[in-house]
């Protein structure tokens, strides 16, 4: 006994992967543009934190400058 099937029966690989393929790069894509995100605003924090710095050691220097006068 044998079973025929048909080339076309089973499944349309080229059509049933192209949603799964989409889905993946889809968030592949999502995951990537993330992590860019979080790069340049870990970058601005730290831009602030150094402008911030640079302002209070000014501040500081001042206030010592007029506590030795």
């Amino acid at each position: 006994m044998f079973t025929w099937i048909d080339e076309d029966d089973l499944f349309d690989f080229d059509l049933e992967v192209e949603p799964i393929l989409e889905v993946l790069s889809g968030k592949s894509l999502d995951q990537a543009l993330m992590e860019v995100l979080e790069e340049e605003e870990l970058k601005e924090m730290g831009a602030h934190r150094d402008a911030y710095s640079q302002d209070r050691n000014a501040s500081m220097a001042e206030l010592q400058r007029w506590q030795a006068k």
